[in-house]
């Protein structure tokens, strides 16, 4: 793929760019070599460039994998101030949660509380509805992502439980 295709993926993916910068950010604290952590985290050592400059759009099952490899709350892993103050986001490890049924549970409260309505919030109206009516398992971050933007709200907080 060539570095003007890349930039259009990632300007379409801006959660894919937190994500891989969080990602980037962590092996740089962790010490890791690409090949280390890419062991670690087991994702392809050849793809783990991609991931960290944002050039990959992962399944929300990877994204999870890999926040539960490194120990770290899968919603801070799409937060874009993880890589300003990541010494506090250090010690917020991980959550086993079903993290599909969260993001719905907030995307839904967020329609709710406002004057949205499903219809007219999402622009990919039969992606989102798949998705929010469980017909997708494992959506990929991307489509969550913009889901997201059309609600005006970071991915980072569809993600987390309200207590966190």
């Amino acid at each position: 793929m060539k570095k003007s295709e890349r930039a259009i993926r990632n300007d379409y993916l801006p959660v894919a760019s937190v994500f891989g910068r969080n990602i980037k950010s962590f092996r740089n604290i962790d010490g890791s070599s690409i090949r280390d952590f890419s062991k670690k985290i087991r994702y392809d050592r050849n793809r783990l460039s991609d991931l960290e400059e944002g050039f990959q759009n992962i399944r929300l099952s990877t994204a999870i994998r890999i926040a539960k490899a490194i120990d770290v709350r899968l919603d801070l892993l799409f937060d874009k101030s993880f890589i300003d103050d990541h010494e506090r986001f250090l010690h917020e490890h991980f959550i086993n949660l079903d993290y599909l049924s969260l993001f719905i549970s907030n995307v839904e409260k967020k329609i709710k509380n406002s004057s949205l309505k499903k219809t007219n919030t999402f622009s990919h109206t039969e992606k989102a509805f798949r998705i929010l009516g469980h017909k997708v398992s494992d959506p990929m971050i991307g489509s969550l992502g913009e889901m997201a933007e059309e609600l005006n709200v970071p991915l980072s907080e569809l993600l987390k439980e309200k207590n966190s």
